[in-house]
C-alpha cells in the first residue's frame, strides 16, 4: 500500500458506511444470489419489527 493509505477491519468499515448512509451488499458470483444486503439504517422498519414479534414473542433467545 501507499504512503497515504492505511488498512480497515472490516467491522470498522461497515460502521463508518453505516455512518454514512452507504448501503453495502455482497454476492456469491458463483451463484448469483445476495448473500447479505446492507441498511441505511439498523433499526427494523415498522414490518419487519411486527413480524419479528410474531414469531419471537418473547424477545430474542
Amino acid at each position: 500500500m501507499g504512503s497515504d493509505s492505511c488498512e480497515v477491519q472490516a467491522g470498522r468499515a461497515r460502521l463508518l458506511a453505516c455512518e454514512a448512509a452507504i448501503i453495502p451488499a455482497v454476492f456469491n458470483y458463483r451463484t448469483g444470489e445476495a448473500v447479505e444486503l446492507g441498511r441505511a439504517e439498523r433499526l427494523p422498519n415498522t414490518a419487519l419489527r411486527r413480524k419479528l414479534e410474531l414469531e419471537q414473542p418473547d424477545g430474542c433467545p
